[in-house]
C-alpha cells in the first residue's frame, strides 16, 4: 500500500473515532492490507477490534483482534449476515470479494433490510466506475433515487465526519 493510502486510511480512523468517541469498533473481513491497517489504527485509539475471517488456505487468517467469527468459503452469505452488527459501511479498494459485499449492503439498504444509515466508498477514484453505474440505475428507475443520499464517494476523512452528521442528523 502506498503511503498516501495509508496516511488517508489512517486520517479516517482518526477522524471517525474523534466523531463516535470510545466506543467505536472495527470490524472487517480479517485481511491484511486495508483491513489490518485499519484494525491497527483503531487497536491505536482504544477501540474494539474484529474480524470474520473465511477459512481459506490461500488466504490465512491476520489474528490481533478482540473478537472474531470464521466460516467456511462455501458460506460467504453466512459471514456477510454477521457485518450487519455494524452500524457503518466503509467500502476502501477492493477485489471481486469486495463487489460481492458492495452488492449485498446496496440490495439490503433498497429493501430496508439495513437502516437507512451512511455507506462511504473511500478512495473516489477507485470507485468512479460504481458512482456512474449507481448514477445510471437511478437515471433509468432501476434503483430508487433516495438511495444516493446514503451513499458517499470521498477521499477526505473531514467530508466522511460531515456526511455522517449531514445523514444522521447529528449536531
Amino acid at each position: 500500500m502506498e503511503k498516501a493510502d495509508t496516511d488517508r486510511i489512517s486520517g479516517l480512523i482518526d477522524k471517525l473515532t474523534g466523531f463516535i468517541g470510545p466506543n467505536v469498533g472495527v470490524l472487517t473481513g480479517g485481511g491484511g492490507g486495508v483491513m489490518r491497517l485499519a484494525t491497527d489504527q483503531a487497536r491505536a485509539k482504544g477501540a474494539l477490534t474484529g474480524a470474520c475471517f473465511l477459512e481459506l488456505e490461500a488466504q490465512p487468517p491476520e489474528l490481533g483482534v478482540d473478537f472474531f467469527n470464521t466460516f467456511q468459503e462455501t458460506a460467504r452469505h453466512y459471514r456477510q449476515k454477521w457485518f450487519e452488527v455494524a452500524d457503518f459501511c466503509v467500502f476502501n479498494v477492493g477485489g471481486v470479494g469486495t463487489l460481492e459485499e458492495v452488492g449485498i449492503e446496496l440490495c439490503n439498504l433498497k429493501l430496508g433490510i439495513r437502516p437507512r444509515t451512511p455507506y462511504v466508498f473511500f478512495n473516489s477514484k477507485y470507485w468512479t466506475d460504481l458512482r456512474k453505474q449507481l448514477r445510471e440505475m437511478v437515471r433509468t428507475k432501476r434503483t430508487p433515487a433516495w438511495m444516493l443520499d446514503y451513499i458517499l464517494f470521498a477521499d477526505d476523512p473531514d467530508e466522511v465526519v460531515a456526511f455522517y452528521r449531514k445523514t444522521l442528523q447529528v449536531l
